[in-house]
């Protein structure tokens, strides 16, 4: 995971090719006490975006594993039902 920021100048070259439109249906789950502030802008470059914010901070799936697939199987049945 850490070779992504020793290479952030490449991998920015080789993203910015690409439009910046996420246009499938997307989850985000922030953590409400995340050092990492949830994007404002966010649903400016995602169609159908879906946001769920969980009383925790950074590692969200290990401080609120039950709420996160939670939330997770609940988008999912909604926006892929079987």
């Amino acid at each position: 995971g850490i070779n992504w920021y020793r290479n952030f100048s490449r991998n920015w070259d080789i993203v910015g090719a690409y439009d910046q439109r996420i246009t499938q249906p997307t989850l985000m789950i922030y953590g409400d006490h995340d050092s990492v502030p949830a994007s404002p802008e966010l649903d400016q470059f995602v169609d159908e975006l879906t946001i769920v914010n969980l009383p925790c901070g950074h590692w969200i799936q290990q401080e609120q594993p039950q709420a996160t697939t939670s939330a997770m199987l609940g988008w999912l049945t909604k926006n892929y039902p079987a």
